[in-house]
């Protein structure tokens, strides 16, 4: 069944972790990892609030609604260690495109490295370099287009209902 609610102890543990929100698929976003009943880890899982506006927007562009991770097999909820901190995702959903259909973009880390990526979907998870975590983001440039980037990785969605 799509959009199952959460357990107390789930949505408890949601609560805990900021949620960027992107206005082009009209939706909150948690970044999660996820511990699975059958004991599979997933570190990078997308929970989304099945919202009237996300369902009128899904089907006005024939995207499915259909999760990758079904709230019921759901164990534990922690914030993914692979998340963009929230208030940069935010900064560039609200950037817009900077083409159509995808975005660029450039983190900056403390120690003076950045890295640039890509990606056609969402800014909410990356891959750090070695040794570093979210904490290490201090800012991001939008738009920065380079011919060498690094894609966002895959995600996996769970949408849930409140």
């Amino acid at each position: 069944m799509e959009g199952e609610r959460l357990a107390p102890d789930l949505r408890l543990a949601l609560a805990r972790i900021e949620p960027s929100y992107s206005p082009y698929a009209r939706c909150w976003g948690w970044p999660c990892k996820v511990w699975l009943r059958s004991g599979e880890v997933a570190e990078r899982v997308l929970f989304c609030q099945l919202t009237k506006d996300l369902v009128e927007y899904r089907r006005a562009f024939g995207f499915p609604i259909s999760s990758d991770i079904v709230v019921g097999d759901i164990f534990n909820i922690a914030e993914s260690p692979h998340r963009l901190p929230a208030r940069f995702a935010n900064e560039l959903y609200l950037g817009g495109e900077t083409g159509m259909g995808y975005l660029t973009f450039t983190a900056m880390f403390y120690s003076g490295m950045w890295r640039h990526y890509g990606t056609n979907s969402s800014v909410d998870f990356v891959d750090y370099p070695l040794l570093m975590s979210p904490s290490w983001v201090h800012s991001v440039r939008a738009h920065h287009r380079q011919e060498h980037h690094h894609k966002c990785p895959a995600f996996r969605v769970c949408y849930f209902k409140e």
